[in-house]
């Protein structure tokens, strides 16, 4: 996980922490999910429904598993990062006025 840096605690669950983090070799913002319980071997990692789910689909609207990483015995997901809440995102498929954003998704 050297080439991440964290940059805020976005949530925290009862099976693992997210964090909004810029990514070192190109300051992209990243969402890095930090499973609590990793599996024992990266066989068991690769059979993770959630990985396995988000290798399967790709979409526009669909926040894609940019690459899955174990680190020190812990497994990280590292996912694209979102400025719109789910809201957000139908309001702009839609053409609405999205009053949630920031302003920085480049889709208002």
């Amino acid at each position: 996980m050297d080439n991440y840096v964290p940059v805020e605690r976005l949530g925290q669950g009862s099976f693992a922490v997210v964090w909004k983090s810029r990514r070192k070799a190109d300051n992209r913002l990243v969402a890095v999910k930090q499973l609590r319980q990793a599996p024992a071997t990266w066989d068991d990692c690769k059979r993770f429904p959630e990985i396995k789910a988000a290798a399967a689909v790709r979409a526009p609207y669909v926040i894609a598993l940019l690459e899955a990483v174990r680190h020190g015995g812990e497994l990280f997901l590292v996912f694209e990062h979102a400025t719109l809440t789910f809201a957000g995102v139908y309001n702009v498929a839609t053409g609405s006025q999205n009053p949630r954003c920031d302003g920085q998704c480049g889709n208002c």
